[in-house]
């Protein structure tokens, strides 16, 4: 059964050029072509019909006479399974779909698994980055760059002091307040 629709396949697939290249189908009158086709339509629905072929004739509506004469020709396609006529090609296309699903289903299941665990690993590092920036502004990250608390060998202190130094003595010297 398909999961994700809670439907069963509504079709199953067939070649007509196998179907015509069997014999058995060849030498069936037009009555017994349309009951093997009826037959395969209500095993796909239903996975199987009632063996009992006067409750076969009153499940599928049809004249319960014609159904004994022309069910012995079609059984070429069909199993007896207790009280039941099952179509084990069907069955078997069914079990091949459901295979399909299941392994479409498991890989989904694998795929949002890693998706997911990379979206928490991304979550944690971003929550690790934010903790190590917060961590480092707590001593204030300016203060880390004033002219005072920079060594006379740093880089940014030789910088300032080469490069900006008119501009600096210019802001200090109508700033007060620093």
């Amino acid at each position: 059964m398909n999961m994700a629709q809670n439907r069963t396949p509504p079709a199953y697939q067939e070649y007509a050029a196998s179907v015509i290249a069997n014999g058995d189908y060849r030498v069936l009158s037009l009555a017994e072509r349309g009951l093997l086709y009826t037959l395969k339509l209500e095993c796909w629905v239903n996975h199987r019909v009632p063996k009992d072929s006067s409750d076969l004739a009153k499940f599928l509506g049809v004249n319960a006479e014609e159904l004994r004469s022309a069910l012995p020709k079609v059984m070429f396609a069909f199993q007896i399974q207790g009280r039941f006529i099952v179509c084990p090609e069907l069955d078997n296309y069914r079990n091949h779909l459901d295979e399909i699903r299941e392994k479409r289903a498991s890989g989904g299941r694998k795929g949002a698994a890693i998706a997911n665990e990379r979206r928490m690993q991304m979550a944690r590092d971003a929550t690790l980055n934010t903790s190590r920036a917060s961590q480092g502004s707590t001593t204030g990250s300016l203060d880390k760059l004033s002219p005072d608390k920079l060594s006379s060998n740093s880089v940014i202190n030789k910088e300032v002091s080469n490069e900006h130094k008119e501009w600096i003595d210019g802001y200090d010297s109508t700033n007060p307040s620093t």
